[in-house]
């Protein structure tokens, strides 16, 4: 199987029976179907993600990606739980690419995780007025230590 993201090949990692693929180059992973689900209540499964989480990131900025197993486009999805974390699903075999690193932040919810998700805005990256059509243009997906480095600055500032 070849890795969605970088081409390079994949190899079959097996936790508690569970078999996966990672790419040997990316460190992204494909489970099948539901298999995320299953080894995310499996302690220790952690250990399936080796990649480097910055290394992955750059990864999944890759948009218009493949499905390795049926070579269908596949969709760009977020966890309902972890907004922050974005990973690829499969509409025809339902299976699921993990950059590096983001299973091992799917496996576990922290503090930071939890909470009203609507109150947090749109996160810029300057200070000041914006006007609405910067805002639509610069938004993105606030994530856990942009809430932190936000608030930070804030109280700091005054």
């Amino acid at each position: 199987m070849q890795c969605p993201k970088c081409a390079h090949d994949m190899e079959r990692v097996t936790f508690n029976g569970v078999e996966v693929d990672r790419c040997k180059l990316c460190k992204g992973i494909w489970f099948d179907a539901t298999e995320h689900e299953t080894l995310r209540q499996m302690e220790g499964a952690e250990a399936i993600d080796v990649g480097d989480p910055q290394v992955g990131e750059l990864f999944n900025r890759e948009e218009g990606v493949n499905c390795p197993v049926c070579k269908v486009r596949m969709i760009p999805m977020v966890d309902r739980d972890q907004p922050h974390i974005w990973y690829e699903g499969c509409t025809v075999c339902y299976g699921v690419f993990f950059d590096a690193g983001e299973f091992k932040d799917f496996k576990f919810q922290t503090l930071m995780d939890e909470g009203p998700r609507e109150e947090v805005g749109p996160v810029l990256p300057w200070r000041g007025p914006v006007t609405p059509d910067q805002s639509q243009a610069l938004t993105r997906k606030a994530t856990a230590s942009d809430i932190v480095l936000n608030v930070y600055s804030l109280s700091s500032s005054s």
